[in-house]
């Protein structure tokens, strides 16, 4: 099935690709699994490994759901309308809520118990099987590549890279425990899946939100100072740039809750200073 064959691709790469380590960056690790070629419009064109399965399968789709009259209003209406037309099944938006509540780990119990309690209500069908499976193998796939991580940086005597490793150490089995952890799993999950499982993460949503409470518990609890928060948004947000993100990688700062009110907070400033200083 699709999900599995998917899933074992993703897990043979994060197992077998060569591992790229920067000491002077806290977000300097990333596999080298993926080729840029620069583009004069957009930034760069990226090769991606499994850019022909997905491809493939896109294609198989089209095949089975555009209707006669479909494709042809597609093949020729793109001459006269600046639109086009196509199946997308490339872009999502990830639940960082829910990615930064409950960490790799945690997302893996609740596949885990979600099909767990699915199956006590009827057997599971060979679609969900292969779906539930897929997960498994994609997340347990990520908790061995952090280990992979951390053999590779017991090597690394700077300090930065020592406490990258103990934040690995914690988000094997953990959700992340301060603003490092929360933007380190962010980043390395975005990289893993823009670029490996090749499906584009489109936006990396509200971060003032998202990162607030890490922000403020950090403060209180003398873990980082005001200026230490805003050099790592400095670094995390320099890796898009360094990265070159094919059509940029949208965030979004301040909104309302449900109520109507007003969610600005101190980090949506302090992350608009550190934007301005890259800028």
């Amino acid at each position: 099935p699709h999900p599995v064959i998917k899933a074992k691709c993703f897990d043979y790469i994060l197992e077998n690709a060569p591992i790229y380590i920067n000491p002077s960056d806290p977000f300097g690790i990333a596999l080298e699994a993926i080729k840029l070629t620069p583009l004069l419009d957009v930034g760069c064109n990226p090769d991606k490994i499994l850019i022909s399965l997905s491809t493939q399968w896109q294609i198989e789709l089209e095949d089975k759901l555009y209707l006669p009259e479909d494709a042809h209003f597609s093949k020729y209406a793109g001459g006269y309308l600046l639109n086009e037309f196509y199946i997308d099944y490339n872009h999502s938006s990830p639940s960082w809520e829910d990615i930064l509540k409950y960490g790799i780990s945690g997302l893996l119990k609740r596949a885990t118990h979600y099909k767990t309690e699915l199956s006590k209500k009827a057997p599971l069908t060979e679609e969900q099987l292969a779906y539930f499976e897929g997960i498994e193998i994609t997340y347990n796939a990520v908790l061995k590549l952090f280990k992979r991580y951390i053999i590779a940086l017991s090597e690394k005597t700077e300090p930065k890279m020592q406490c990258m490793k103990k934040a690995f150490e914690n988000l094997i089995n953990n959700p992340p425990e301060n603003t490092y952890e929360a933007l380190l799993l962010a980043w390395q999950y975005w990289f893993l899946q823009e670029n490996i499982d090749y499906v584009r993460v489109r936006t990396m949503g509200g971060i003032d939100g998202l990162y607030y409470n890490f922000y403020k518990n950090d403060l209180e609890n003398g873990t980082f100072t005001e200026e230490d928060i805003k050099g790592l948004f400095l670094y995390f947000m320099n890796e898009f740039n360094a990265i070159r993100v094919h059509y940029q990688e949208p965030i979004y700062l301040g909104g309302m809750d449900e109520n109507g009110n007003c969610i600005v907070n101190d980090l949506s400033y302090l992350v608009l200073d550190a934007y301005n200083i890259l800028s």
